[in-house]
This record gives structure tokens, sequence and C-alpha cells, in this order.
């Protein structure tokens, strides 16, 4: 009796753990631009769990949003060396990585004792500054308004937008809500991936302290409202300062024909170009270009219904130029959910 009432509670504890790892989800990886929603946790002492590539110096914001319940999002952020938490905050993270490698975030309660659904959003800099699911962000130019700017579709959604800037700078970005509850919080990042170099509500005055590739964050002031905003941006001067522009295939494409080529305009006194390529997410991007003489190259093998992701660097005497981070989706054989953004390469 007592040996049988021994292995009941020992396979009773272990259906018990089994249960347990099937609510203390691993929902896999996160790229950046991403928002994942609808995510429970079911239970006080459950944890999900996130994975993504980053590098030492990359600068990831992480937010986390509760959608229901009494839960109250803590994240957590481990590095790819297993260490000890190497940062940690209640619903929003901004955070420069120490290793580079594979991070975990974990999503818990913050006392381990409620439950509830959230929204989890993630933006590396540099990174894809949106995904398929988010398509907002991208490229802005001096003198240009986009409208519509975007959307904030959930409360832990970001928006990011890119332009190239030289020290001294004057930049004016203004952010208009255009409808919903939304209170536009405007950030700015310098290119050496440092903390926010400014922020305003609604309209940003600020002088450039760096060189290089700056980027806008668009998000609700308290990250608990949702809404639609145009966004313009005035730089004095207004000249275009060196940078990597107009990639093709554009950011965002849906591509069909496989056996295209990566360009992109030349940069002066460029010496040569690096092409980084690959899916970005578990290692990083693969150096397929070295030293480039121009600035196109045939694409690698693609296969039909991936997303890719590619960045280029423009190497000159007086110091490397970095692009931004691309991406684009090779369509399936014959899939052509969206046909009007298809760009058929090659022709």
């Amino acid at each position: 009796m007592r040996k049988w009432l021994f292995h009941f509670i020992i396979v009773s504890l272990f259906l018990w753990s089994g249960l347990t790892l099937v609510h203390a989800a691993d929902r896999g990886e996160i790229h950046s631009g991403e928002t994942k929603i609808g995510l429970e946790i079911v239970a006080p002492s459950y944890k999900d769990t996130w994975t993504f590539y980053g590098n030492a110096g990359d600068r990831v914001l992480i937010s986390a949003e509760k959608t229901s319940g009494s839960l109250w999002p803590k994240i957590k952020l481990y590095p790819p060396d297993n260490g000890p938490c190497e940062a940690s905050a209640y619903e929003y993270l901004d955070h420069q990585l120490e290793q580079p490698g594979l991070y975990t975030i974990v999503i818990e309660d913050h006392m381990l004792n409620d439950e509830g659904t959230y929204n989890i959003s993630l933006l590396k800099i540099p990174g894809a500054l949106n995904s398929p699911e988010d398509p907002d962000g991208g490229a802005i130019a001096s003198g240009q308004t986009l409208a519509p700017g975007g959307t904030i579709n959930c409360a832990s959604d970001m928006d990011a937008f890119q332009f190239y800037g030289e020290v001294g700078d004057r930049v004016i970005i203004s952010a208009e809500k255009t409808s919903g509850s939304l209170w536009p919080k405007i950030k700015l990042y310098p290119p050496d991936n440092g903390p926010c170099e400014a922020s305003a509500y609604e309209y940003l005055d600020h002088q450039l302290e760096q060189p290089g590739l700056y980027t806008i964050v668009i998000e609700d002031h308290m990250l608990n409202d949702e809404g639609t905003y145009n966004i313009s941006l005035t730089k004095i001067p207004p000249d275009l300062r060196p940078g990597i522009y107009n990639p093709y295939p554009p950011n965002g494409a849906f591509v069909i024909n496989i056996n295209g080529s990566f360009r992109w305009d030349p940069v002066a006194e460029a010496t040569g170009y690096d092409l980084y390529f690959g899916e970005d997410v578990v290692q990083p991007l693969t150096k397929i270009g070295d030293n480039l003489p121009s600035p196109s190259m045939p694409f690698p093998k693609l296969e039909r219904g991936k997303i890719y992701y590619w960045h280029v660097v423009a190497k000159r005497p007086d110091g490397d130029i970095q692009g931004p981070y691309w991406w684009f989706l090779v369509t399936p054989t014959g899939g052509k959910p969206m046909p009007w953004l298809y760009l058929l390469l090659g022709e």
C-alpha cells in the first residue's frame, strides 16, 4: 500500500510539473519592430519567455502592457551567458545591452500573485523599425510630413522613424494626434545607441550632438492609450547628410523574383560596402558582401515565404557609415495577398 501510494505521489507530481511547464510558455522569437498581442499569464507563478539576438551596445526598448485582469507586468532581461538578470522594470524597459548573443525576456506578474493578459513590443536600435503586422515607421526626410504618420495600435506599441544628421544640425519634430486618446511622446535616440538624447510631448526642438543615423520613437505618453498621428521633420540646414539611401528592395517589400539584386544609392567617397543579410532572430546577420566595389549585389539563395533582413555599411576614409535595417518578404509561389505592394525585381 505504501509503495503504491509513493508511486502515485511521484506520478502526480510529474504530471503537475508537466502541466505547469505547458503554461510557463516559451513564446519563441520576437523581432525588433514587432508587437505580440493577446498573451495570457494564466496563473500567478507562471512566466512567459521571449528571445531575440542582440550585440553589445545595442539599445532595446521593451514595453509590456496589461490588457485584462490584475496583472502588473514585470519585464526581466537575461543575458546570453545565463548570468543574473541584466535589467528589469515594470511595463517599460530601456536598456543598452552588455553582451552579444541570444537574450531572453521574462514576463511575469510583479508579485507573482495576479493573472491577466498583456501585449509586448520590442524595438532594437539598431534594428528593424517595423514588421509585416505593424508596418508603421521607416525613413523620414527633412521637410517631410507623413499624413497619416502611423497608428499606435495598442498601448505597448512604439513606432520608429530614422534620418541622418550632423553635429550642430537643428531638428524640429512634431507629432500630432489625429484620432483616439493618444498623446504622442517624441523620443530621439542618437547614432551611438546611447540613452535618449531628447524627448518632448508633441513637439521637439533640439540641436543634434552626434553625426549619423538618428532614431525617432513615437509612443503614448503613459503607454496606456491608442490612436493615430501625423509626424513632421524639419532639419536646419536641410542638406542630405551622408547615408545609405533608396534601398532596393525597399523596406517592407513583397519580392516575387528571387533572382534579383540588392541595390542602393552610391555614397560619396565610399571605398567599398559591406552587406549583411539573414533572418535576424537567433543569430546575427551574416556578412555576405565584403568591401563590395559598387552599391549592388545579387541575392543569395532565398526561400519563398520567408522574411529576410539586410543592412549595408559604407566604408569611407573618415569612418564607416551605418545603414538602416530593412526587411522584405519573399512571396510564396502563386501567393499574392497584397498585389499592390509587390515589387517585381529585375524588370
